[in-house]
């Protein structure tokens, strides 16, 4: 109840108030569990992300967020996974299972953290993997403009149109053709709504 509200006011803060664009939201799934797979340029991403979505979305977030006694209970009310990086986390992974099996929406972002130069990072293996064990649809997004929101530009979100991975092994090889798919196409709609 008080994720859904949360999720409203989100919607009115940063798209009916602040203006952000959304632009392709007819192409999430409207049942089914899904990963939403977005770039990550800063601290504003989840939460416009997360407003961009027509149906509510369950964020995986680096472990050292939830340090903070505050903000643990934010995230928590959100229902946020949290997740330690640099080494298989399996708790994450039984959540994330979880929240996917519900046939709910899992945000992940790819590159782990917040990329500062042009383009995209490197992808970690967690989302392809996660998506070739349960044979679930990836929706690429592009996050634009959210460095610095509102100062010169109004944010964009572009939603592209999802990609069906089949349930297979998540071997070395699978993985790396499906985080490039997912890359190629984040960067396409980058490349087409930066403006």
């Amino acid at each position: 109840m008080i994720k859904k509200f949360l999720h409203l006011l989100a919607k009115f803060l940063f798209i009916f108030l602040g203006g952000a664009k959304i632009i392709g939201q007819e192409n999430v799934p409207k049942e089914g569990g899904v990963i939403i797979a977005s770039n990550h340029k800063s601290n504003w991403d989840p939460p416009i992300v997360f407003a961009a979505m027509p149906r509510q979305v369950y964020f995986l977030a680096k472990e050292e967020l939830f340090r903070n006694f505050f903000l643990r209970q934010f995230l928590n009310v959100l229902e946020m996974v949290p997740l330690h990086r640099g080494k298989v986390d399996r708790a994450a992974m039984r959540q994330s299972f979880a929240i996917i099996r519900r046939g709910e929406l899992l945000g992940i972002f790819p590159e782990g953290t917040r990329i500062r130069h042009e383009g995209l990072g490197p992808f970690h293996t967690g989302m392809a993997s996660l998506a070739l064990r349960l044979g679930v649809p990836i929706v690429p997004v592009a996050a634009i403009h959210t460095v610095r929101p509102w100062s010169k530009s109004v944010p964009v979100v572009a939603i592209g149109e999802p990609v069906m991975v089949e349930k297979d092994k998540p071997t070395p090889e699978k993985i790396t053709e499906v985080n490039n798919l997912i890359r190629e196409r984040i960067e396409k709609l980058y490349e087409m709504y930066k403006g």
